[in-house]
């Protein structure tokens, strides 16, 4: 199994500093690096140690060294983590997933862009909180919780196994998924809180 030295978490809100916060305990030898898109914030997870660095995005960009990195994990929009895909097409050998909430958009862009076997997985961890940004980081947040992943058509299988194992250690239980079932699932689980307050209007509607 692959070893683990250096991370770069791109976006450092709740789910990506929450997650730098796991990783620094459950590997306490792993550098940590985050991508962040403001001074402030980068000001915030420095002096809160909630990353060993903080970059900024408009900084990294000017050299992007990709392979410097073990691993990259993308904790930003869905949209974000689609545009950064072509830019790693060339970096086949590197362990990447993503943190996003549906994977159809994701999973076709990597399907179209790395056409070689490769070590792309994505990665849906089912947690958040009511609160966001760096200051509301838990290195608790992904413990005990399902993490769904998902392989493109060319995902090698020791990436599935590094990315199941890395969640494993984290604290979260894993599950794969292909990427038209899980969005069609999380969109009706999504629909759940309406259909059930709806249902129960009718209800006292109908015992009145």
């Amino acid at each position: 199994m692959k070893s683990l030295d250096h991370i770069l978490i791109f976006g450092m809100g709740l789910m990506g500093g929450s997650l730098s916060l796991a990783i620094k305990k459950k590997y306490p030898d792993v550098k940590v690096t985050g991508i962040v898109r403001s001074e402030k914030s980068k000001i915030e997870i420095i002096e809160s140690r909630i990353a060993d660095e903080a970059i900024l995005e408009s900084d990294f960009l000017l050299k992007a060294n990709w392979g410097d990195y073990d691993f990259i994990i993308f904790a930003t929009p869905v949209q974000t983590v689609v545009n950064y895909i072509p830019k790693l097409k060339n970096f086949k050998d590197l362990y990447i997933t993503d943190l996003g909430s549906t994977k159809k958009s994701i999973i076709d862009e990597v399907n179209l862009q790395f056409n070689e076997n490769h070590n792309y997985i994505s990665s849906h961890p089912m947690c958040g909180s009511e609160f966001s940004g760096p200051s509301a980081a838990k290195h608790d947040l992904y413990e005990n919780k399902l993490c769904i992943v998902t392989r493109a058509e060319k995902s090698s299988i020791e990436a599935s196994d590094f990315v199941r194992n890395f969640w494993d250690k984290i604290g979260s239980w894993t599950m794969e998924m292909d990427a038209s079932e899980h969005d069609e699932i999380l969109s009706y689980l999504s629909h759940l809180p309406h259909i059930v307050s709806t249902i129960l209007v009718e209800t006292a509607i109908q015992n009145k």
